[in-house]
C-alpha cells in the first residue's frame, strides 16, 4: 500500500519520544538499581524557563504527602517535622518510568530513610479504609 509506514523495530520504538503526564510520575513507587523501594513521589519541582517547562526534582516525604491531602494539614506537619523527613531527588537520577520509577543508583546513594514506613505508621493509619 502506498503511504503506509513499515512497522517500527523495537529499537526505533525505544528511541521515539514518549509523552509523559504528571500522573505517570506522581505517586509512583521509587525503586533503586537493586530494586529496593525507597518511597513514593509526592510532588515534582518544576521550573518554567523561556525554553519551556523543566522538571527539576522529585519530592518525597510526609510533609509533601500531607499537603496533598489538605493544605492546612501540610502546614501543620511541616511545622511539626521541620523538614527532617522531606527529601528531593534530581530528575536526572531517573533511569526508567514504568509501573515504578526506577533510579540509576543503589539505595545507599539516596538519603531518604524509611519514608514509606513513616507515612504508613503516622498518616495513613488515621485514614479510614487504608487497611491499617
Amino acid at each position: 500500500m502506498a503511504g503506509t509506514k513499515p512497522p517500527a523495530s523495537d529499537a526505533e520504538a525505544r528511541r521515539r519520544p514518549r509523552t509523559l503526564f504528571m500522573r505517570d510520575i506522581v505517586d509512583g513507587q521509587l525503586r533503586t538499581l537493586e530494586g529496593r523501594r525507597i518511597g513514593r513521589i509526592a510532588d515534582i519541582e518544576a521550573e518554567w524557563t523561556p525554553r519551556g517547562l523543566f522538571l527539576r526534582q522529585l519530592v518525597l516525604g510526609p510533609e509533601a504527602h500531607a499537603s496533598r491531602v489538605w493544605s492546612v494539614m501540610g502546614d501543620v506537619v511541616a511545622r511539626m517535622l521541620k523538614g527532617r523527613y522531606e527529601h528531593s531527588i534530581d530528575v536526572d537520577e531517573i533511569e526508567e518510568i514504568g509501573p515504578n520509577v526506577m533510579l540509576k543508583q543503589t539505595a545507599d546513594h539516596y538519603d531518604v530513610g524509611n519514608l514509606d514506613e513513616w507515612i504508613v505508621d503516622h498518616i495513613f493509619r488515621f485514614i479510614p479504609g487504608s487497611g491499617r
